[in-house]
């Protein structure tokens, strides 16, 4: 229900906080004036023209927040210029000091500074301040211009039920500021969550970034230094992708560089990481692999990389990678092995990459120490 009401004032349209405290204060003002005010003034039989400055002020309240609603125009400082007006004649006609009207003027204080920033705030207090100070000062100098209640019940009864409006358009506005802050709380996390992934995916591939994986073997680094466990890591690169590059194009390189990342990321667990290392150079880290299960990884993806009908992207087209593996068994034959940190497997894993690349590339490399 509360929802639907919320569709109706606000739209579909996403606002800014103060945009749907806008629409709710003018739409929550001129109906709660409609529908409560108006019968007051019959009941009460306050003076025509009370009821003649509620009237404009309902129709006033409308105008603007169909203007915010359909037109996406929000004349914010006119409306609490206009609400102000409207109460400063009201004020007179309902009592003054003694009247109700006191109330309403300082929640339009509190929408004021909502609303409002900088010089139109500042000018805005300024004006409320200064017809404040005119009205207190009718109200001690010339008090036959006020219009007093007629009788002390009806100034009860005037009391209670402005009282009771005040907390009810609070109220509201409450919900819509919580529901307000709830819905940029979840767009800004959600923001920041796409934002934080752009900074360690690499845009190219959809892989980690170098960024990211430095700080994955950082975090690795910390866990070995307090425990002990195997892990793998190999070091692939593109054969003679420079000469890709020259031949095809760099647009060609960068179609090769998606789909090698996509053959990739087709073989591994989600346990495994896979980054970008630098240019066509890719890094895998793999957690609880033993050496040899890598050495059958880096095989798999050689092959499918190598086997793949590159000619149906790039007519003539053949891909090759070479791989260089490197990994730490914490025991071996029952035996706990000194630590290798992952920059000591990834320099090693590197080396082997080479070796791998002298040897005619197209190839994994595993070196026996």
């Amino acid at each position: 229900m509360l929802n639907k009401f919320k569709k109706i004032v606000i739209g579909d349209n996403a606002h800014k906080f103060e945009e749907c405290v806008f629409l709710f204060i003018s739409f929550m003002s001129g109906l709660v004036s409609l529908i409560f005010v108006i019968p007051l003034n019959l009941i009460q039989k306050y003076p025509l023209i009370h009821s003649l400055f509620v009237i404009v002020f309902i129709l006033f309240s409308f105008i603007f927040w169909s203007i915010a609603r359909f037109k996406r125009i929000f004349f914010m400082f006119s409306f609490v210029l206009t609400v102000n007006i409207s109460l400063s004649f009201i004020y007179i006609y309902n009592a003054g000091i003694k009247g109700s009207i006191p109330y309403f003027l300082c929640q339009i204080f509190l929408f004021t500074i909502i609303l409002l920033r900088g010089n139109k705030r500042r000018v805005m207090v300024l004006i409320q301040i200064i017809s404040l100070m005119i009205l207190f000062s009718i109200d001690i100098i010339k008090p036959e211009w006020i219009i007093q209640y007629p009788d002390e019940m009806q100034n009860y009864f005037d009391h209670i039920t402005s009282i009771g409006l005040v907390f009810l358009i609070s109220a509201i506005l409450i919900w819509q500021l919580v529901a307000t802050f709830d819905i940029e709380r979840r767009s800004i996390k959600e923001e920041l969550a796409v934002e934080s992934k752009k900074a360690v995916i690499d845009s190219l591939t959809g892989l980690f970034n170098r960024r990211y994986l430095d700080d994955f073997i950082k975090h690795l680094k910390n866990r070995l230094e307090y425990s002990s466990f195997s892990y793998s890591v190999i070091m692939g690169d593109i054969d003679l992708f420079k000469q890709i590059n020259d031949t095809y194009g760099h647009q060609a390189g960068d179609q090769v560089l998606t789909k090698v990342s996509e053959i990739m990321q087709l073989q591994l667990r989600k346990t495994d990481v896979v980054g970008r290392y630098g240019g066509e150079e890719f890094l895998f880290i793999l957690p609880e692999t033993q050496v040899l299960n890598a050495l059958l990884l880096a095989e798999k993806i050689r092959k499918s990389i190598m086997e793949f009908r590159w000619d149906l992207i790039i007519p003539d087209l053949q891909v090759t990678m070479s791989f260089g593996i490197a990994g730490y068994s914490h025991i071996t034959d029952g035996i706990i092995t000194k630590k290798f940190m992952p920059h000591e497997l990834i320099c090693k894993a590197d080396s082997d990459l080479y070796i791998a690349k002298e040897n005619g590339r197209n190839q994994s490399f595993l070196s026996d120490s």
